[in-house]
């Protein structure tokens, strides 16, 4: 391998991943207020460019958690992935704006956010030499399966007085939201008989939330209303995942997984309140998270252009959520994915691909991402690169009512417009 196309990777490395690690990915507040958090579904730029999908076609070592029997079909005797993803969030709030007749005549937008967030995942995968079995491998990583991260930040001004204009800041309204619910998992993945293999992992959970919410006055005679959560486990919580595939012919490869908590998450809350009237209070609280079921096939029709296509259904069971016990009464979604990959160079594959992603809140409630990628290998470094991008609208009440600044509560809700865009660089080197 040429040592100046090495010195190239080692140098993006070094350039790319202190601010990933020190950074957390992306939430949305619809998902947030739930306080699951957000899923996520690709780990790899492959995975995102090919519409996040993997059940069926991720050998990588991200399999570990996307199928982890996947994992003994990898290349090479190991290899080491190292991904690093930037989100984008734009969003939108405005009112509705109302005629003499009460029909909307416009809404008016009152914030805008514009944030960028990131996250470092990464997992080493071996294949242990052996006589009993075709294959078999071990795996070992840490990725974020839910983001809770989200920042919010309005300015507040008094435009009409008696006088006309006035143009004046009145305050500042802040919320920002942090954490992540990661796991660092061990996997196994055989290969019992040829063209069939098994897998499974055990992940240990580190579920981490804290939230500020702040009213900032102008007035130093108003007092400051400020609320903080930290919420974090409480002991060791795992979560499971099973998978399985079989190549049922040189072109096709059909893939299985199930991912399952263990048990209820046991959290412990500590609160610090200030200028509310209350007081500061730790309590505790338990969640049960969703069990998920996926299905994946990949197919190559092995033309001139080596093309690949890849399609995933993912079930997720939200109704099974509880909060203390208590139904969380979520919707069941069903996620579809697909992906097409061309490899018109050998050394160089493109990617495309779309995800079908409804709302756990509301089945009505969708996103749909557009992805597009590349990648390029060289000797042992294998460099891929991937974005996508979507938008949503619903509806939600506002964050921070009137009356704090002695106004009147609406009681419509705010229509909320969310532009959200991705990108994960991934470099893998295999031995």
């Amino acid at each position: 391998m040429n040592k100046n196309v090495a010195w190239c990777f080692v140098t993006i490395i070094l350039l790319v991943l202190p601010g990933l690690v020190s950074a957390q990915g992306f939430s949305s507040l619809l998902n947030l207020q739930t306080g699951f958090g957000t899923p996520i579904s690709a780990y790899s730029a492959r995975s995102m460019g090919l519409g996040n999908t993997g059940i069926a076609s991720i050998t990588t070592p991200d399999a570990l958690v996307v199928n982890p029997a996947l994992m003994v079909w990898g290349e090479g005797q190991a290899e080491v992935l190292i991904s690093g993803r930037i989100h984008r969030q734009q969003e939108s709030r405005s009112y509705p704006v109302y005629d003499s007749f009460d029909a909307i005549l416009v809404y008016n937008e009152y914030v805008m956010n514009d944030h960028l967030f990131s996250h470092a995942d990464g997992g080493v995968r071996f294949t242990i030499p052996q006589k009993f079995i075709p294959a078999f491998s071990v795996g070992v990583g840490t990725y974020t399966l839910y983001s809770h991260n989200y920042r919010y930040k309005e300015e507040v001004r008094d435009r009409y007085s008696s006088g006309g204009i006035v143009d004046r800041v009145l305050g500042w309204n802040t919320m920002e939201i942090t954490g992540e619910v990661r796991t660092l998992a061990l996997g196994l993945a055989a290969e019992p008989m040829p063209n069939l293999a098994v897998g499974m992992n055990a992940g240990l959970v580190l579920d981490n939330l804290g939230t500020t919410w702040k009213v900032d006055y102008v007035s130093p005679d108003s007092a400051d209303n400020y609320v903080r959560d930290d919420v974090e486990t409480d002991g060791l919580e795992w979560m499971v995942t099973l998978g399985g595939a079989y190549k049922v012919s040189p072109r096709v490869t059909v893939g299985i997984r199930a991912l399952m908590p263990v048990d209820e998450w046991d959290m412990t809350l500590s609160r610090e309140v200030a200028g509310l009237g209350t007081t500061n209070a730790d309590s505790t609280a338990t969640y049960k998270y969703p069990i998920s079921l996926g299905w994946g096939v990949q197919y190559r029709p092995m033309n001139i252009h080596r093309p690949s296509l890849m399609l995933d259904m993912n079930w997720i069971k939200w109704s099974s959520a509880e909060i203390n016990g208590q139904d969380a009464k979520y919707d069941d979604v069903l996620e579809i994915r697909a992906g097409v990959e061309n490899r018109v160079f050998e050394h160089i594959p493109v990617h495309l691909g779309c995800a079908f992603m409804p709302s756990y809140l509301d089945r009505e409630l969708t996103m749909t991402l557009i992805s597009l990628g590349t990648g390029f290998q060289a000797g042992h470094f294998q460099l891929d690169l991937a974005t996508d991008f979507g938008r949503r609208e619903y509806r939600l009440n506002d964050a921070f009512p009137d009356h704090y600044y002695g106004g009147q509560d609406r009681t419509d809700q705010d229509r909320v417009e969310e532009w959200l865009m991705e990108g994960i660089l991934t470099i893998i080197y295999t031995f």
